[in-house]
C-alpha cells in the first residue's frame, strides 16, 4: 500500500532542503532552520536580514520621493528598486508563517510522494527523466533574472553617470555617489571612516539577499509546481496500465495469467488485484491534492504580490488545467464497465474530484495562466502610455 506521511517537523527534512537548494534557503532566509541545534542563529540571521531590508527600504523611499522633484527618469528607476525591496521585504516575512507546509511538501518530495510498492509502468521512468531535463532548462529562468537584478542595480549608476542627461552637481550634493548604489539619502556623511565601510558594507549585503532570495524564490516555486505537475503525469499513467499492473499482481500473488476474452473481469482474484491497483491510484491522486493545497498556500501570496512582473505566473503555468482533463479522460478509458458496483461509485468519487481544475489562485482572486500573463502585459503597456502622457 502506498505511504502516508505524519506532519512531525524532521530534522532529515532540513538537510534535504539544503541540499534540494544547495543552502539558498537558509542563506535567503525563506526557510529558517528551528531545530535546537540552528534555533538562535536561524533568528539572529532572519531579525539581522529584515532589519537590513527595511533600513534601505526606508532609505530608497527617502531618496526616491527628492528624485521625484528634479529627475523623473531617476524617479521611475528608484521606484521600481524600492518596490523591489518593498515585495522582498514582505516575503521574507510572509515565508516564515509558511514553513509548516514548506516542511510538509519537503517531506512528501523526499518520500517520492507515493510508493506504489510495485514495479513502475512503462513511460514513469520517461517522465522523470523528461522532468529533469525541463527542470535544467527553466532552472535558468530565475538565475537570470537574479543575475540581471544584480548587473542592473550596480551597472545603471555607472550607465546614468555617463550617458545620462542629468545634473550631476544636483546628484552629488544630495547622494552618496562614491558608494557602489549611488542614490541613497544616508541621514549621515558616507565619504570616509567608518560611516563609509558600514554603508558599503550593508549595499554589498542588502544586493546580495536580493540576488539570492529572487533566484530562490523562482527556484522553489518551480520546484513545486514542476513535483505536482510530475504527479499528476504518473497518475495519469499508472492509470493507463492499469491492467497490465492487476495482471502482473495476478501472476506475483497466485501464479495466473491473462485468459481470452472477459472472463478475467469475472474472476474474483483477478478482481482483487484489480481493485487493489485503483485504490493505490484513489490514495496516490489524494496525497496530490494535498501536496496542491500546500503549494498553494505558499505561492499564493507571493503571486499575487508579484502579479506585475509576470514571471512566476509563467512558472505556475506549469499546473495547468489540461492536465486535470487528461485524468478524467484516463479514468473514463479504463474498463470501469467490467468491475463490480461497489469499485464503479469508488470510480465516481475519484472521478468527481478531477472535476474542480488544479489552478493556483494568486491571493485567491487571480489564477496563473497564459490568459492572466496577456492581461499582465497589456496593464503594462497600459501603464507605459499613461506615464509617457503623463511626462509629455
Amino acid at each position: 500500500m502506498g505511504k502516508m506521511f505524519d506532519v512531525t517537523e524532521d530534522i532529515e527534512i532540513d538537510k534535504f532542503i539544503d541540499k534540494q537548494y544547495f543552502y539558498l534557503m537558509q542563506i535567503s532566509c525563506i526557510y529558517i532552520k528551528l531545530d535546537k541545534r540552528y534555533r538562535v542563529f536561524s533568528i539572529i540571521q532572519w531579525i539581522f536580514s529584515f532589519g537590513n531590508l527595511v533600513y534601505h527600504y526606508l532609505l530608497l523611499a527617502r531618496s526616491t520621493m527628492l528624485m521625484m522633484t528634479f529627475n523623473m527618469v531617476l524617479f521611475s528607476q528608484s521606484s521600481h528598486f524600492a518596490l523591489l525591496l518593498q515585495l522582498t521585504m514582505i516575503l521574507t516575512f510572509y515565508f516564515q508563517t509558511k514553513h509548516r507546509e514548506l516542511m510538509l511538501f519537503h517531506k512528501m518530495l523526499s518520500h517520492g510522494f507515493f510508493d506504489y510498492e510495485e514495479p513502475p509502468p512503462p513511460g514513469d521512468k520517461e517522465l522523470r527523466s523528461a522532468m529533469l531535463r525541463e527542470r535544467r532548462i527553466l532552472i535558468m529562468i530565475p538565475t537570470a533574472v537574479a543575475l540581471a537584478g544584480g548587473v542592473i542595480l550596480v551597472g545603471s549608476p555607472i550607465i546614468d553617470r555617463r550617458l545620462g542627461s542629468f545634473d550631476l552637481e544636483v546628484l552629488d550634493r544630495e547622494f552618496s555617489t562614491h558608494l557602489p548604489y549611488p542614490y541613497g539619502k544616508y541621514p549621515y556623511q558616507t565619504k570616509e571612516g567608518f560611516s563609509y565601510y558600514a554603508a558599503l558594507a550593508g549595499q554589498i549585503f542588502n544586493g546580495s539577499l536580493l540576488t539570492v532570495f529572487i533566484g530562490t524564490a523562482g527556484f522553489l516555486f518551480l520546484t513545486l509546481a514542476q513535483n505536482v505537475s510530475l504527479q499528476l503525469q504518473l497518475l495519469q499513467n499508472s492509470l493507463q496500465h492499469v491492467e497490465v499492473r492487476a495482471e502482473e499482481m495476478y501472476f506475483r500473488l497466485f501464479g495466473k495469467t491473462k485468459n481470452d476474452g472477459t472472463s478475467l473481469y469475472e474472476d474474483p482474484q483477478f478482481s482483487y488485484c484489480y481493485s487493489t491497483c485503483l485504490r493505490k491510484n484513489f490514495k496516490h491522486h489524494q496525497i496530490i491534492l494535498r501536496a496542491f493545497e500546500y503549494t498553494e498556500g505558499i505561492m499564493s501570496a507571493p503571486m499575487f504580490l508579484a502579479y506585475m512582473t509576470g514571471t512566476i505566473v509563467i512558472a505556475l503555468s506549469l499546473i495547468s488545467t489540461g492536465s486535470n482533463m487528461e485524468l478524467r479522460f484516463k479514468i473514463y478509458s479504463i474498463k470501469w464497465y467490467l468491475c463490480n458496483r461497489a469499485l464503479k461509485s469508488n470510480l465516481l468519487i475519484f472521478q468527481e474530484k478531477t472535476m474542480k481544475p488544479l489552478t493556483i489562485m494568486a491571493g485567491g482572486i487571480v489564477p496563473a495562466n497564459m490568459e492572466t500573463f496577456a492581461t499582465v502585459m497589456n496593464s503594462a503597456y497600459s501603464y507605459y502610455n499613461l506615464a509617457n502622457a503623463f511626462g509629455s
